[in-house]
């Protein structure tokens, strides 16, 4: 029996090795292997995709990117991972200072090359600090660590939307999609610095919930904190789809048993659950002005 299972073994063993070669070789060749893309582009059935030598300007999500990182296709469905590693090195933090010491800061985002940024107008009002607003200055500190004075190129008061511009070429900046596409259910993605300097460029998540709320704005159930302010909203695709703006507020009427007395106060409240985004399309006006 043991001279049987010898010559059997003698026999098998090249047959095996064979096909163990022949399914590896396919498997570099990409026929029968999901293989993971290092050059950023996720998961490709079928092994890597050709590589191109050319770089279209209509796809990208960022102008530039790590060298490693592949352009998405338009309209590409991407993980929220990919999304965050595209788009982050063109979100900023907009930082307050009152002579020179930090008081506060918003997000914004880069729209192009050259060093134009979207923020929110109540990121850069200082109307409120009245006579203390003449020492309030701007820095924007970029996903590098880098620091610039932003001029203020125009706001608009009313749909909460200002254009910034620093000096620089070459910046990484995002592709903007249209919200007019944007339909209830879908993602929707936020990148920013909510509440604190070291919470920077937090990435939040939820669902577009509804349409033409407070001023016409996208209602989602991604929850936005203070310093969220001025920071982009994406679809899956790492569109622009918004602008971070609020939380949803409203003001409650009551009646208290205060000193032994009923009093009727008014109190506010935050629904946290409920935030709103600025459609993109918004803010076509002032992008204008960037050509």
């Amino acid at each position: 029996m043991a001279i049987t299972r010898l010559i059997l073994i003698f026999f098998l063993l090249p047959l095996f090795y064979a096909g163990h070669e022949t399914t590896a070789a396919a498997g570099e060749s990409g026929f029968l292997s999901d293989e993971l893309d290092t050059s950023g582009g996720g998961l490709k059935k079928g092994g890597r995709p050709p590589k191109s030598e050319e770089r279209s300007e209509e796809s990208p999500v960022v102008d530039r990117i790590s060298p490693k990182a592949e352009r998405p296709s338009q309209g590409e469905k991407l993980p929220p991972s990919e999304i965050f590693s595209r788009v982050e090195p063109a979100v900023v933090i907009v930082v307050l200072k009152f002579k020179g010491e930090y008081i506060g800061h918003g997000s914004g985002f880069l729209v192009k090359p050259n060093g134009y940024i979207l923020t929110n107008n109540h990121v850069v009002d200082v109307r409120d600090f009245g006579e203390l607003a003449s020492g309030i200055s701007y820095e924007v500190v970029t996903s590098e660590g880098k620091s610039f004075t932003p001029q203020i190129i125009k706001t608009d008061p009313e749909l909460d939307i200002a254009l910034l511009k620093i000096s620089g070429k070459d910046l990484p900046s995002l592709r903007i999609g249209d919200a007019g596409e944007v339909k209830v259910g879908e993602e929707a993605f936020i990148v920013g610095t909510p509440i604190r300097m070291e919470f920077s460029r937090s990435m939040i998540s939820g669902i577009v919930s509804g349409f033409n709320r407070d001023k016409g704005r996208i209602q989602t159930s991604a929850v936005i904190h203070g310093g969220n302010s001025g920071g982009p909203a994406f679809n899956n695709k790492g569109e622009v789809i918004g602008i971070a703006v609020a939380v949803a507020a409203g003001a409650d009427r009551k009646n208290a048993l205060i000193g032994g007395q009923l009093v009727d106060m008014v109190t506010s409240q935050e629904y946290y659950g409920i935030s709103y985004l600025i459609p993109i399309n918004h803010a076509k006006n002032l992008l204008n002005l960037m050509y």
